[in-house]
């Protein structure tokens, strides 16, 4: 947009959950993606078109009821990983800063969200993921 962010809807992911539990659905105001218990499932976005080269800022809108857990995120092979916020309620969304990556040259790129093989995977609702230009 014009303030050069990237913001990543969940009707623009594509779901990849052999349970099939895992869907998109709107929430109170908002479209999200919902029920992300399967520690095997992930989520992708596979057509970013980033305008031009730098560093951008990742950020991810979650909500977690009461369990701790962590999510993965991988673009431009570069990985972050934050533990994800405590809500207290499946409708309570925080912004979770993941960190930044650097992106080398202008062009379409993936992003993947998985969780984190370093702790236990407890359910995570997904708003969207942001990705601002910093430099």
């Amino acid at each position: 947009d014009k303030d050069n962010v990237l913001t990543l809807l969940p009707d623009h992911a594509d779901i990849h959950d052999v349970w099939d539990r895992l869907c998109v659905l709107y929430a109170g105001n908002e479209t999200i993606v919902s029920l992300w218990d399967n520690p095997k499932a992930y989520i992708t976005y596979n057509k970013i078109k980033f305008e031009k080269p730098g560093k951008y800022a990742v950020s991810a809108r979650m909500a977690v009821r009461d369990l701790p857990t962590a999510v993965l995120i991988e673009v431009a092979g570069q990985q972050l990983i934050k533990k994800a916020v405590i809500t207290g309620q499946w409708d309570s969304f925080a912004d979770v800063p993941f960190g930044t990556v650097e992106i080398k040259e202008p062009g379409v790129l993936p992003l993947t969200l998985r969780p984190s093989p370093t702790q236990d995977w407890h359910c995570v609702n997904l708003a969207t993921v942001t990705l601002k230009c910093v430099n």
